[in-house]
């Protein structure tokens, strides 16, 4: 065969794939592809719809009224529907609602037993004590904080390390572009996020007196006390000077501390200000 027959062949072997290719891509661009109806997602949306309706009648409000929090976020969803049920059955202003949240939240006391972790969010916590009724004990942080009233500080410094929803709307995330995450919190919805934290942060007039004592309270835990002094500086910080001289030395040095650090409730643990030190050093070689 000469020469000239090979050139030939192999041209006529390019040309048939090229034919090929352009047949397929003409086939491709021709098929639709089409997407069976689902009518189950129609009934998603409806219940989330339904559900929402209901929370806006409670008025719940943020973040349980987000629908976008609301589908994607488990504990928001079980939280919400909690609320929805206990609205249902009690008046909100009932001394017996006031009663059965109280009640609810003294038998999850001294529960969380990791306390060297300063932060925990809910799916860790729900790991960790798995208690069924943990959903009514959140519900009940939102009575508390609708009718303006705390039965136990103890309970509410115990879990307001916890938050629930995603990490960057409880304000743990920093974005430095606005435009990555058009959904950025203001802190009050960050707070929101921070169930008990939020009841001791919004009812002032209660928690401050109660935060004194827990402070004072040689019996409570160390690192509940230093969540104590942190929430205290953030509502009324001029109190801690005249406390820092009642307390042990102990607790009185870490006041100074977390004041001159001005260290955030939410990175409390009893140890925090050891930590601090130690980068100071470390800083300094």
């Amino acid at each position: 065969m000469t020469n000239k027959s090979m050139a030939m062949i192999r041209l006529l072997f390019i040309f048939a794939f090229c034919c090929v290719q352009i047949s397929l891509l003409q086939c491709k661009q021709q098929t639709k592809i089409v997407v069976p109806f689902n009518p189950s997602n129609n009934v998603v949306n409806k219940n989330v719809i339904d559900s929402i309706a209901k929370i806006n009648q409670y008025s719940i409000g943020y973040p349980f009224n987000e629908p976008l929090l609301y589908t994607n976020s488990y504990d928001i969803r079980a939280i919400a529907n909690e609320i929805v049920e206990l609205r249902e059955n009690f008046d909100i202003n009932s001394d017996e609602l006031k009663e059965l949240a109280h009640t609810v939240q003294l038998q999850f006391r001294n529960k969380i037993k990791k306390s060297v972790y300063a932060i925990v969010n809910y799916h860790a916590l729900k790991d960790e004590i798995k208690d069924p009724d943990l959903d009514i004990l959140f519900s009940s942080f939102w009575i508390s904080n609708q009718q303006k009233y705390i039965g136990d500080i103890g309970v509410l410094l115990e879990y307001s390390k916890v938050f629930i929803g995603k990490s960057r709307d409880a304000g743990l995330e920093f974005i430095s572009n606005p435009n990555q995450y058009s959904s950025m919190r203001s802190e009050e919805e960050t707070t929101k996020h921070w169930p008990a934290a939020d009841v001791i942060l919004s009812n002032p007039d209660q928690s401050v007196g109660l935060l004194v004592e827990a402070i004072q309270n040689r019996k409570l835990e160390t690192h509940l006390r230093l969540r104590a002094v942190a929430f205290l500086n953030q509502l009324e910080p001029e109190l801690l000077i005249d406390i820092a001289n009642e307390v042990e030395n102990e607790i009185a040095q870490e006041i100074i501390c977390i004041q001159k650090n001005n260290i955030s409730w939410k990175y409390i643990t009893k140890s925090v200000c050891k930590m601090i030190e130690r980068r100071k050093l470390k800083g300094k070689k």
